[in-house]
Formats: C-alpha cells, sequence, structure tokens
C-alpha cells in the first residue's frame, strides 16, 4: 500500500499483493455455475414398461425424466388434492413438518394435524415431509414402470409438500427413486455416482450420506474439487416424473408456488419376472397403494441374502460352493438353507422358490446367511457379597478359606 500527497491530499492505492488468490469460476454462487451443464436427461413421453424401466434405466443406473405422465386417471390426487379437499378429507392425519425453506440437518420440527398445516404452510418457512398415510393411499397410484418385479421392493412413499422455494441438500440415497410432480415446478441438478471422489473428499457427512455443502453460496476455496464436477439437470413440470438412481448425488430447487411431490423409494429388483408383466399401460391395470405391501424389515434381510446371487437365471449348488469357499465357516448354512428352500428336490433354485421360502425358519437353520446374531446366554452369578462386622472378623474369614483347598 502506497501513500501519495495530491493537492494536500492523502491517496491510498491499494495493489494486489503477490499472495492474493483469484476467485474460482462459482465461486459463493449457486451451485453449476462453475461450468455449463452436461445437458438434459433423456426425457420420455410416457412411462416405459416395467421390464424396458429395468433393463434400460434401473438395471445400468441412468436417470430418465417422465414427461406429462400423470393425469385425474392415473393418479387421482393429481386433480384431488387441491388445499381444501386435503383441509376438508384428512384434516386429521398428523403429519410431520420441517422449518426453514433450505433443508438443513438441524432444522426444527414440529407435528401438525393436517388441517393446522394447511393453514400454516402458506405464509411460513415450513414444508411437510412424512410417509403416505393409509387414509390417503387410495388416492396415489403407483406409476405403471413401477409394476411387476418392482411392486414387492418398494420401501416407502412420501409426501412433500411446500409453498415453494425450497432448497434441499446436496445428498445421495441407499434407494432408487422415482419423484412425481403434482404441482409446481422444481430443478433437478445430478451428479453421477462415478463422481464420488470429489463429491464426497471434503466435508462429507457418511452417516447422513450428504455433503455440506452450501449450495446457493459454493465455497470454491472449502471445495476445491467442486470446480470439476461435471452435472446434469433437469426441469419438471406439474405432471412429470424424474427417476433418480440410487448413489446418484442430486439436489433440488422448487419455484415459489405451491409445491406437491409422491417420491417413490425402492430397491432394485434382483430378478425381473417377466410373466404376466403388461406390455401396455391401461386404467385397468393401474393400481393405487391400498393393495401395496411396502418391503418389511424381514424382507429387506432376504433381499440383502439374496444380493449374492443377483444376476444368475437361477441358483444352483454349484453356486452356493462359490460362497462356501469364501466363508468356509458357514458351509453348513449354506447347504441347510439349499435343502429347505429347493421344495422339488431337482439341485436347483428358482427365483420364484428365492422370493417365497419362509423367512423365520430359513433365519433359524441358517444364522449366518442372514447375519443374525447368535444370543449367548449368560451364566449366571452365584457368588454372594459378604458383610463383616470388622475388619478383624474379614481377615478371619480369609485366612480361614485360603487353606481350604490346600487340606483339599
Amino acid at each position: 500500500m502506497k501513500i501519495l500527497p495530491y493537492l494536500g491530499i492523502f491517496v491510498f492505492a491499494v495493489g494486489r499483493g503477490v499472495g492474493t488468490r483469484s476467485k474460482p469460476r462459482g465461486h459463493l454462487q449457486y451451485f453449476g455455475s462453475h461450468q455449463s451443464a452436461e445437458g438434459e436427461i433423456e426425457t420420455l413421453s410416457k412411462f416405459p414398461t416395467p421390464e424396458d424401466f429395468y433393463d434400460m434405466y434401473v438395471l445400468p443406473r441412468i436417470p430418465v425424466k417422465f414427461r406429462q405422465v400423470l393425469d385425474a386417471h392415473n393418479m387421482p390426487a393429481f386433480s384431488l388434492w387441491t388445499d381444501d379437499y386435503l383441509h376438508t378429507t384428512f384434516g386429521r392425519e398428523i403429519m410431520y413438518a420441517e422449518y426453514g425453506k433450505k433443508e438443513d440437518m438441524d432444522n426444527s420440527y414440529r407435528y401438525y394435524r393436517l388441517a393446522d398445516f394447511m393453514y400454516d404452510y402458506t405464509f411460513k418457512d415450513i414444508y411437510m415431509y412424512q410417509d403416505v398415510p393409509k387414509s390417503m393411499q387410495a388416492n396415489v397410484s403407483l406409476p405403471f414402470c413401477l409394476l411387476c418385479s418392482f411392486e414387492r421392493m418398494i420401501q416407502r412413499v412420501i409426501v412433500w409438500m411446500s409453498s415453494g422455494g425450497i432448497q434441499t441438500i446436496l445428498r445421495k440415497d441407499i434407494f432408487e427413486s422415482v419423484y412425481c410432480l403434482l404441482d409446481g415446478t422444481k430443478d433437478v441438478y445430478l451428479i453421477d455416482s462415478g463422481q464420488g471422489d470429489l463429491v464426497e473428499k471434503r466435508h462429507w457427512n457418511e452417516a447422513g450420506a450428504y455433503s455440506e455443502v452450501d449450495v446457493e453460496h459454493v465455497d470454491m476455496f472449502r471445495f476445491p474439487e467442486f470446480q470439476s464436477i461435471q452435472w446434469w439437470k433437469s426441469s419438471l413440470n406439474s405432471g412429470d416424473c424424474i427417476y433418480i438412481p440410487k448413489d446418484w448425488y442430486h439436489h433440488s430447487r422448487s419455484g415459489d408456488q405451491r409445491t406437491l411431490v409422491i417420491s417413490y423409494q425402492f430397491l432394485r429388483p434382483l430378478y425381473f419376472n417377466v410373466s404376466g408383466c403388461p406390455r401396455v399401460q391401461s386404467i385397468e391395470k393401474i393400481r393405487n397403494m391400498t393393495t401395496v405391501t411396502l418391503l418389511s424389515d424381514l424382507e429387506k434381510k432376504r433381499i440383502d441374502m439374496l444380493s449374492n446371487f443377483e444376476g444368475l437365471a437361477e441358483v444352483q449348488l454349484s453356486d452356493l460352493e462359490q460362497l462356501i469357499r469364501l466363508r468356509k465357516d458357514q458351509d453348513g448354512d449354506y447347504i441347510r438353507f439349499f435343502r429347505l428352500v429347493d421344495k422339488n428336490k431337482d439341485r436347483r433354485l428358482t427365483w420364484d422358490e428365492l422370493y417365497n421360502f419362509e423367512m423365520k425358519i430359513a433365519m433359524t437353520v441358517a444364522k449366518s446367511l442372514f447375519r443374525v446374531e447368535k444370543r449367548v446366554k449368560e451364566k449366571p452369578s452365584y457368588k454372594v457379597q459378604l458383610n463383616f462386622a470388622s475388619p478383624q472378623a474379614q481377615r478371619l474369614y480369609e485366612e480361614v478359606h485360603s487353606h481350604a483347598h490346600d487340606e483339599l
């Protein structure tokens, strides 16, 4: 810094120091400002068949957008769920709501009666995040692409609602997801799972599977790897749905108007059964959520174990033998499991058999396959705590009993 006298006035001239850093592109700007998007993800004008959805998108984990696929016929909630209808029909339902339209894992929350939420959400910074209650499930249909083998893999169906302006954190999910926008607009920012080394390099919350980056003001000095991240964008309008694969990083920003979303979270089927699966979408085949059984904890254990055989048309004894070589201590469990499931004794297990054996019995005869911890029964303690009237009495007792074993 130099001080230059000029006409009796001191002028301060500040020059750039040697150590001053120039701001990286996108610094303290909205996520994506560092470089242009790679483009829009693929967009379809209708739902694919469940089989095509599995083969072309879910199996290779490729995101896809479905444009204008919802209407009053295939999704009753699309036209029914106005504020007045929700207030009068489901007003007694208890819903979970978080404060702050910018998602934060430390946000406070409270439980609302839906009728009260319908009043507050129009002028307060809150949004609803809730598993669809049973009373509302008849209004929620299963998207055509999630029929057949997907039906038994659905983990949760969630309703999101706000007056708009919601920004989510940058995160990844452990489930596959289909988001359907019933009302409003939403921009979705996506990063493929192959860039995990960049996204998770710094300030990544492993337990919550989210980045601590402020998506509204990305600090490129704190997150220098974000300067190299490639990203995709998809803009959704009312009636659109989007498939986001497991482990893809995503962040979304909704418009400033009422936003209503139904989110379907599911596990990827290990095998797709085409038998009886429809090739053409029709109103007669629409299924609402009252007819769908969500994945239980017991069924999740089944899927976790069966992931050992993903990609096989059927499981033979030789397939189990390969696993036995890796886990020799579990060979008995594998053999007992095979005998239990092989009902017709043809020495091969079909996926129909693998999906329908009795889980509770299997977990009893083959604990290690299902990671069931063996309970160790504690031996009762017969040690008696003695209380002595004086230290002298205690010394006398110890002296007598210390020689008892010598005499024996």
